[in-house]
């Protein structure tokens, strides 16, 4: 247990500042309060979802050594995990581009999981939205709509896309994919294409393709 050690250095084993109410467990986990291990932070939080990159991994009562770090969410097929080396309460981790497209940001709570003094396996609380992958966006349409009937030349503003040039594809509702461009300017990341004739009035989705990259909007 964490209590048969002094985690505040203060002369006295945990177990007795609990017993003297001078410090508290208010979860019950074996730590006290002041010495509760935590995944603070990761910098930077947010990356394009189809970069690989290194994050800054920030903790506090982390002891030094490997630790395994895991990001879970609702918009990830499974969890992803990676070993990273804390000293000081900081280390670096590679985290892997995402394998699978989302229709939307996808935000992460993490733990972390290490070996304590004693050889007990702890893991932490889950820090919540600590990472987020930005999926490519739509942001803007221009025309934003046209005749249902016609074809109709379309420019898209992007967001978050890793590519800045290249021949895609767009598709729009259920009809076949068709070509699409991509370039840059000013900063600015745009796709071409031309917006087929639909079978009825009103709004479609559109899908967006430039390698392994994809962009879904309403």
């Amino acid at each position: 247990s964490g209590f048969a050690q002094d985690c505040i250095g203060n002369g006295r084993p945990d177990s007795c500042d609990l017993a003297l109410g001078c410090s508290q467990d208010s979860n019950g986990n074996g730590f006290l309060d002041e010495c509760e291990p935590t995944l603070v932070a990761m910098a930077p939080a947010v990356r394009p979802a189809f970069q690989a990159g290194v994050v800054t991994v920030s903790t506090t009562n982390i002891p030094d050594g490997m630790a395994t770090l895991t990001l879970s969410s609702a918009g990830l097929a499974a969890p992803v995990v990676a070993t990273v080396s804390i000293v000081n309460n900081s280390g670096t981790v590679t985290l892997p581009a995402l394998g699978a497209a989302s229709a939307s940001d996808v935000v992460a709570a993490g733990t972390l999981s290490f070996t304590d003094a004693l050889g007990n396996t702890v893991v932490t609380a889950a820090t919540p939205g600590v990472f987020t992958w930005d999926v490519p966006e739509i942001v803007e349409a221009t025309p934003s709509n046209g005749p249902f009937d016609q074809y109709t030349s379309v420019l898209f503003r992007l967001e978050d896309h890793v590519a800045t040039g290249g021949v895609g594809s767009a598709q729009f509702g259920s009809s076949s994919p068709q070509a699409a461009y991509l370039f840059t300017i000013g900063g600015a990341t745009y796709a071409n294409t031309i917006a087929p004739p639909q079978a009825a009035p009103g709004p479609v989705s559109v899908l967006l393709r430039f390698g392994n990259e994809q962009t879904l909007a309403q």
